[in-house]
């Protein structure tokens, strides 16, 4: 027990491939040793949490999807450890690409554990903060702004207004904001690095994702360079005072990349795209969010500057990591299509363009609702490139 314990203590600090390694060998022990079903099933529960912060997250979710009932079956539906689980199999799912069904899960589990355990417990609070959001990653803005405003006043009554989750809320609830007026969203978030400073210290991670997030919301009020320079001081700060792998120092480093962009020096975010991407893949895994987020930044910024073949080719490997990782019928497969058949056919192949859109469509229809507008823009689009194929053909021959 004080092994497994240790193990978790370990996590904490960021040794998140050293606790996967320990509670696997200590799983191991006490199945060896014949220990107690709950014993073995909290050490899987724990296994499968660090697999996910070490990025798998797909291999955390399904995990937690053939954990979940032998925990209701040897706890109880309303014991709090099953509810947890229930909470990280939404987090985990969210975290692998499907905010929507992580929206579901939580959805579900929320008037579960309101029952269960109250609605000022801590768990019902971190449940209404999961589903905001995760609300707010599907596209659902105004319900994740909603959800904020009503959590936050709450969590201040049970938790006092200097809590860690709360903050965490208050940074989360201005960082959607960003989306509609990115200047006060800016504002709201000076307010809480203030106060992350004052409680949890100027080189905590989450003081400096909040700067992280002023910065970005400064480049997205038009103010890039300055965005540029404030994200080389939080990168500075975060290698010295975290771990070389850390997570936070990997997100910064992408955030100022797609900022160096747009001030100005597209270049300069392809290179620093590029360099990003194998450390991403080693230490996230392939089909981290944050690992597909940069393929689609380089893609971005390649067919910026003109080189529709690299362009292509990033969206390329971009729809191989998805398909490989998340499976064809993943519904972010459609965007990179798309994506993909504009940069082949402006790299000169619009029958291969048309071609890519011909599966498009048929994804599209069976993955969504048939009538949705996008069918017949894709429909137009295959005859667009169809036509402009015919038109470089003619031409050739003339």
């Amino acid at each position: 027990m004080t092994r497994h314990n240790l193990a978790v203590e370990r996590g904490e600090t960021g040794d998140t491939h050293g606790t996967i390694a320990a509670l696997t060998e200590i799983l191991a022990v006490r199945r060896r040793n014949g220990a107690d079903r709950g014993a073995i099933l909290s050490t899987l529960h724990n296994l499968s949490y660090w697999k996910g912060v070490a990025g798998d997250a797909a291999g955390a979710a399904a995990a937690y999807r053939e954990l979940i009932p032998v925990m209701e079956d040897e706890f109880g539906a309303d014991a709090e450890g099953t509810l947890t689980a229930r909470h990280n199999l939404a987090r985990w799912q969210g975290e692998s690409g499907n905010p929507a069904e992580a929206v579901s899960l939580l959805e579900a589990l929320l008037p579960d554990q309101t029952r269960a355990l109250g609605p000022r417990h801590l768990p019902t609070l971190t449940t209404r903060q999961s589903l905001a959001r995760w609300q707010g990653a599907a596209g659902e803005t105004d319900k994740a702004i909603a959800g904020y405003q009503a959590l936050i006043p709450d969590m201040g009554e049970v938790l006092g207004p200097d809590h860690p989750e709360l903050l965490t809320s208050r940074q989360n609830l201005a960082y959607l904001q960003a989306r509609i007026d990115p200047a006060a969203a800016a504002e709201s978030l000076a307010t809480v690095i203030a106060d992350r400073t004052r409680v949890l210290g100027p080189h905590h991670p989450d003081t400096l994702s909040s700067r992280q997030n002023h910065a970005l919301c400064l480049g997205w009020a038009g103010k890039p360079q300055k965005a540029v320079q404030a994200l080389e001081d939080v990168l500075r700060d975060q290698r010295h005072h975290l771990a070389p792998e850390d997570s936070g120092t990997l997100s910064t480093r992408h955030s100022l990349a797609v900022m160096r962009g747009f001030a100005g020096a597209p270049q300069a975010a392809i290179a620093a795209l590029q360099e990003l991407l194998p450390d991403q893949e080693r230490i996230l895994g392939p089909a981290h969010p944050q690992t597909l987020a940069t393929f689609e930044d380089l893609g971005h910024w390649q067919g910026a500057t003109g080189d529709a073949q690299a362009a292509s080719d990033t969206y390329q490997a971009l729809l191989t990591h998805i398909e490989r990782h998340l499976g064809p019928d993943h519904l972010a497969t459609l965007s990179v299509l798309d994506k993909l058949a504009m940069w082949r056919g402006r790299a000169g192949h619009p029958r291969e363009a048309a071609r890519i859109l011909t599966r498009m469509l048929a994804d599209t229809r069976r993955l969504v609702d048939p009538s949705h507008p996008n069918v017949s823009i894709i429909t137009n689009n295959i005859t667009g490139w169809l036509n402009q194929a015919d038109i470089e053909e003619h031409r050739r021959r003339r």
